[in-house]
């Protein structure tokens, strides 16, 4: 039972060993049996972690949460190489625009059609920026599963082959060191080959 304001209040057994514990541990005064109490737990969660490794290098589950952890940690670098991509884009915009205003410079036309199809690629934001969260969070289940569970991924295979599922449509990759270099260099490669066609046709 515990003391309040010169008032007696009954505790359940949990409540009042929890609330013990808590005094012992603050005064730094644990008991025998508190201390060989949490010499078990430390134990078994050494023991639960040993054979959760295990089950993760045994199942290539390890590989594969380590090429999602620095896919994770390589987000902003790919991020930022998506930003700097998007400088290419203004010679296309202007390129689109002067095609639907001389619909009848068929050349120039079908150069159009292959601008707009790249200007849609180097636009597009890396998938990894939309799946981030949720591959942070199959990481995390992953590595925190309990291989002792009844439902686990050791017992139910249908558990590992739902991860492998996830894992495969959310490990996409992302933009490279050279990508900005890159997608200027297509650019000014269609914008040349456009002009020189147009040349050649007038």
């Amino acid at each position: 039972m515990a003391r309040t304001a010169g008032r007696v209040i009954e505790e359940p057994p949990k409540q009042a060993a929890a609330r013990q514990r808590q005094a012992a541990a603050a005064n730094g005064t644990a008991t025998p049996e508190q201390q060989e109490l949490d010499a078990r737990r430390a134990a078994k969660r050494t023991e639960a972690d040993k054979a959760r490794d295990r089950f993760l290098e045994e199942s290539g589950f390890a590989a594969v949460l380590e090429r999602a952890e620095v896919l994770v940690a390589d987000l902003p670098r790919g991020l930022e190489e998506h930003r700097r991509a998007q400088a290419a884009c203004a010679e296309l915009t202007t390129f689109l625009e002067l095609a639907r205003e001389a619909p009848e410079d068929h050349t120039l036309g079908r150069f159009a059609r292959r601008a707009d199809d790249l200007l849609r690629s180097i636009q597009a934001e890396p998938l990894l920026v939309s799946n981030a969260n949720a591959l942070r969070g199959l990481i995390a289940r992953v590595r925190s599963c309990n291989v002792d569970d009844v439902n686990g991924p050791v017992r139910n295979p249908n558990v590992t082959e739902a991860w492998r599922k996830q894992f495969m449509a959310l490990l996409t990759g992302l933009p490279g060191q050279d990508y900005a270099a890159w997608c200027a260099k297509q650019v000014a490669a269609l914008i040349a080959e456009a002009r020189a066609a147009r040349r050649g046709a007038s």
